[in-house]
């Protein structure tokens, strides 16, 4: 798509920070929102290699999908999606894409909603998005923020990863293609066995991830990598 530059200008200039002046400092300074939409273009691309969908539409909807948050965090999905389709227009995309692009936006935060009134882009945007910050991502994220903390140590950071993988051992269930499935579990995988090295080197007592692991089969919701929706 040779106009993707563009919207991820756009992305860009709709992210960027807010000066901690104007408000109260950010939990998580590490993190933003556009180097999070990058990533989710990347899980885009991975998953379109197995998932069959239209490119240009999942690639643009997943570069704008969280200027929202420039409005409102509780209704960025509804913000971003009226952005979208005013900034699509005027650089002259035909009315269907900025149509089916502001659609995907407007519902890729609706994790629940049943596969069979899902079109596939919105799939792929939702599963991408949800493979975002979890496996070696997950330990990154806690190792930053335990260490601003005033009180810090090795077992203490192990315990918080620790708590991580409980919590995100029910996102898998939200994931709508097989692929997203395959690549959410190994990810997981990858961050059980961070804990179970650390706990190992740390000498702490073994972790409860043997018996998460047992409760999540390979398949941990009702998917399927679906054939092409006319």
């Amino acid at each position: 798509m040779h106009n993707l530059p563009t919207l991820i200008a756009y992305a860009h200039k709709c992210l960027q920070p807010i000066p901690h002046s104007s408000k109260k400092p950010q939990k998580f300074p590490f993190r933003d929102r556009y180097h999070h939409t990058l990533r989710v273009m990347g899980w885009c691309e991975r998953l379109l290699g197995q998932v069959p969908a239209q490119e240009n539409i999942v690639l643009a909807a997943a570069a704008l999908h969280d200027i929202g948050y420039a409005v409102s965090a509780e209704d960025h999905a509804a913000h971003g999606a009226q952005m979208a389709e005013a900034f699509l227009r005027s650089q002259g995309f035909e009315v269907s894409f900025v149509a089916n692009v502001a659609d995907l936006i407007a519902r890729h935060s609706d994790k629940q909603l049943p596969i069979d009134k899902m079109s596939n882009e919105l799939i792929v945007l939702q599963d991408a998005d949800c493979l975002d910050e979890i496996g070696a991502m997950t330990v990154l994220w806690d190792a930053l923020a335990e260490g601003a903390l005033e009180e810090q140590g090795y077992e203490k950071a192990c315990l918080r990863i620790e708590e991580s993988y409980r919590r995100l051992r029910t996102r898998g269930r939200v994931l709508k293609s097989s692929y997203g499935q395959q690549l959410y579990l190994e990810r997981f995988g990858v961050l059980r066995k961070f804990i179970e090295q650390a706990k190992y080197e740390l000498f702490m007592p073994p972790h409860a991830a043997a018996c998460i692991a047992e409760s999540l089969p390979g398949a941990v919701g009702a998917s399927a990598v679906l054939p092409r929706k006319e």
